[in-house]
């Protein structure tokens, strides 16, 4: 499509009424620039999978939002009073899950291998495997006089928890940290409405 290009339009290409005191034409509307506005809203209308008719009035609208919401998009709305075929007139619509952080497929991670799939978690209990590894230093005196595992008595460190022989000391332990409460495990975010998957 091209501006108008008729002997009666202004320099810029632009369309005038004319001025009958001065002589000046108003600008001949030609067929070829016509042709050219009504092909341009048609193949918009088409593209979009619809069929032009004298009989609506809003079929540019629609096929713009078609082609840019096609069947499998997803929609963001701060509206909360309002689904998204209300807001967009057209289409069927399915909200997302509630409270949940979007994330791309990845067909190489069992977490994130299919569409649709839910994971994670707001908080977290360590397991005994995901605690860090770690050591504490422990002593114990031995008991009677007598040196067990080749120790000084009374000063023994801890050899051998296991021993139980002669001038063995008393097992020790060292003191209790921590709750074992789950911790937060949500990453910085910020709610900006809804979402919604289009499906037909």
């Amino acid at each position: 499509m091209d501006r108008i290009n008729h002997p009666t339009a202004t320099p810029d290409r632009q369309f005038t009424e004319g001025d009958a005191g001065s002589g000046t034409p108003a600008t001949v509307v030609t067929a070829l620039f016509l042709n050219n506005v009504q092909e341009e809203l048609v193949g918009v209308i088409q593209a979009a999978g619809l069929a032009p008719s004298t009989a609506l009035v809003n079929q540019l609208r629609r096929a713009i939002f078609e082609l840019s919401y096609p069947v499998g998009s997803y929609y963001w709305t701060r509206r909360t009073d309002l689904t998204a075929s209300q807001i967009l007139g057209f289409g069927t619509w399915v909200q997302l899950p509630p409270g949940r952080v979007p994330v791309t497929l990845n067909i190489s991670e069992t977490e994130f291998n299919a569409i649709d799939k839910i994971g994670g978690a707001k908080t977290h209990t360590l397991s005994l495997a995901e605690t860090p590894a770690h050591t504490h230093q422990i002593g114990s005196r031995d008991a009677g006089g007598a040196s067990a595992n080749g120790g000084d008595p009374n000063k023994e460190l801890v050899e051998d928890f296991s021993y139980n022989g002669p001038g063995a000391g008393p097992k020790s332990t060292t003191s209790s940290a921590g709750t074992g409460q789950a911790h937060n495990n949500l990453q910085p975010y910020v709610v900006i409405g809804l979402g919604w998957y289009r499906t037909a």
